[in-house]
């Protein structure tokens, strides 16, 4: 491989002409530049047509399994300077695993985290993007830290911190996308060695001569035809993806009954499809044995969850997965994703074992109903509450007030299901929720659900009392949630709080329902355009001691969710706030307009709601 690398020139601010340094195991393209103190790390692809010059600012570092696309551009100030995950200064870091795409320009002072993927021909400028950020094509972003795990949709303009703490979650799709890529690039740096090395190419020639068949496959870039269940390589990739290394055993039938594993082979490899084949060696080592997949964090030397991956009598080497508990854990409840992923689980299989897989408590001493549920489950309460919510409806009614009544049926409607979670006032300072019951309602006509959620709801206030309670719809498909709602406060007289609506962190959705404003607070007779109903709500802002906000955003903007702020209305006059919002509304007459109520206290939105939309 010959590259066409540098060292970096003789400056008024550097004379160390420091030279790139490439890993033995990436793979550098001859048409790429590379200048001055670059680190490369192993399993990197640097494509042809990139840029990485380090001769302003100094140094720079990819780190493994990452790809740099064609017509990538990466530059830095001299000035500014960031802390990689090494705890040292660079002018540019770019993570594990990431993918810098086509023409993408990555200018320091830059911290790119692990797993990112940033999308052809966006600017990453002076900013911070956390580990496992999807940025999509043509965006923008400078001057602001992205939190992990988010995503900027394409043409996306980030250059205000508020703007970016908005951003949505990264969905299970764009994740997956960005881990394809990852594995897409790795085979293509495989590739490019193979090409260049003639003990490994001359054999595939041969063989294409013989057959007249492709053949893109070599010894380097197994696994990714694996025959190993698709389940089994998401964990694989889940535990590679969260810092792990992979471990593994094996037991006979004998052995297997007293717990007496042997260890396989260790398996040093980091990449997926190196690890994917040593788990295909060794279950072919060990037929008609139970083998067992665990992670090993490599800081403080401690095993993960553990997954059974072949069992004696399986037909292939691709077993359905089955969850087992670590040894010696006290914690007898295991996460439902494995199970959903590996099937149903026969009672032969967890007999053959004589292991728990899962502990509940389904009734405390003196309690009235049998088997109120912990955590998120509430199907027991759920369950027990629907003859008191029929009770309550056909006689005195729920004592939930009218506008929570209405959020109800508005989210069993749409089909979603109804979560809750609680918060007392030091926490709720920090944002730092506990989730509560979550609740599905079983009885089938609308009013009749409305009224055993209410019924369970009113319980949970009841046990939760001088505390903030919130309440959320679950999409039951798509698993996401909607819209929050706080109701309940500490300081509130009953169980049955004023509605005050909060927007999901990091939601770009501003509108909200406006069912709730028509029924709250009274309709103000000043003299104004303004609605009624607007009046009433920013009433209602000022009333409560929540500071009142405008931001603004044209057409464009408006489909990226890149909104910009007028500006906070510091008043506690209901009528100098209208007047104010009147302003905005000629101000800004060809643009969309949302009004935000802000709790200055914690620092967090309690309302985002659109009050204009252009024509056309």
């Amino acid at each position: 491989m010959v590259v066409r690398s540098s060292a970096a020139p003789p400056t008024p601010w550097s004379k160390k002409l420091a030279e790139p340094q490439i890993h033995e195991t990436a793979y550098v393209h001859s048409f790429s530049n590379l200048i001055g103190d670059v680190r490369i790390g192993s399993h990197v692809l640097v494509a042809p047509g990139s840029s990485i010059r380090a001769d302003e600012g100094t140094p720079f570092s990819i780190g493994e399994g990452t790809n740099v696309q064609d017509g990538v551009v990466i530059h830095a100030l001299e000035q500014g300077r960031v802390v990689g995950d090494d705890q040292n200064s660079y002018s540019v870091w770019i993570g594990k695993n990431a993918s810098i795409t086509h023409m993408a320009l990555v200018h320091g002072p830059v911290y790119v985290g692990d797993e990112c993927f940033i999308g052809f021909r966006s600017t990453v400028f002076n900013a911070r993007v956390g580990q496992g950020c999807i940025v999509m094509m043509h965006a923008l972003i400078q001057d602001v830290e992205i939190a992990p795990g988010k995503y900027v949709p394409s043409g996306a303009i980030v250059t205000s911190q508020q703007q970016a703490d908005r951003l949505p979650e990264a969905q299970a799709g764009d994740i997956e996308f960005a881990h394809n890529v990852v594995r897409v690039n790795d085979a293509l740096r495989s590739g490019y060695h193979c090409a260049e090395d003639n003990n490994c190419i001359i054999p595939i020639r041969d063989e294409l001569a013989e057959s007249h068949e492709s053949n893109s496959s070599n010894g380097s870039a197994r696994g990714w035809d694996s025959q190993l269940s698709s389940e089994v390589v998401q964990q694989v990739r889940q535990l590679l993806s969260q810092g792990y290394q992979i471990g593994t055993e094996h037991v006979d039938k004998r052995r297997f009954r007293t717990g007496t594993w042997q260890s396989c082979a260790p398996i040093e490899a980091r990449q997926e499809s190196e690890v994917v084949a040593a788990l295909e060696d060794c279950l072919a080592n060990h037929p008609g044995e139970y083998v067992r997949m665990f992670g090993i964090d490599p800081n403080s030397k401690q095993r993960g969850t553990e997954h059974i991956i072949q069992r004696p009598g399986d037909q292939s080497t691709s077993p359905t997965n089955r969850n087992q508990t670590s040894p010696g854990s006290n914690q007898g409840s295991q996460t439902t994703s494995n199970n959903q992923a590996s099937g149903s689980r026969s009672s032969e299989s967890d007999a053959e074992s004589q292991r728990r897989v899962q502990e509940q408590i389904i009734q405390r001493p003196n309690e009235q109903t049998a088997g109120r549920s912990s955590g998120n489950h509430a199907s027991a309460a759920t369950s027990n509450s629907s003859t008191r919510s029929n009770h309550r409806s056909q006689s005195s009614g729920s004592q939930l007030s009218s506008e929570v009544m209405e959020q109800v049926r508005q989210l069993l409607s749409q089909g979603y299901q109804i979560g809750t979670e609680h918060v007392d006032k030091r926490r709720f300072r920090t944002g730092a929720w506990q989730s509560g019951l979550q609740i599905e309602a079983q009885q089938e006509s609308e009013e009749a659900a409305a009224s055993e959620v209410a019924a369970t709801l009113e319980e949970f206030l009841s046990n939760h009392s001088g505390e903030y309670v919130r309440m959320f719809g679950i999409d039951p498909n798509s698993k996401q949630r909607g819209t929050e709602h706080i109701i309940q406060r500490p300081g509130d007289q009953t169980t049955s709080p004023t509605n005050r609506n909060q927007t999901s962190p990091g939601s770009n959705q501003g509108s909200q329902t406006t069912s709730n404003n028509q029924a709250s607070g009274s309709r103000s007779s000043e003299s104004t355009s303004l609605s009624s109903e607007l009046q009433a709500q920013i009433g209602q802002l000022v009333s409560q001691g929540y500071q009142v906000g405008l931001e603004h955003a044209d057409k464009r903007r408006f489909r990226t969710g890149s909104w910009q702020t007028c500006g906070a209305i510091d008043t506690n006059q209901k009528s100098e706030a209208i007047r104010t919002v009147e302003a905005y509304l000629r101000e800004y007459s060809k643009e969309y307009l949302r009004l935000i109520g802000i709790d200055a206290e914690s620092q967090r939105r309690v309302q985002e709601q659109i009050i204009q939309r252009p024509k056309g």
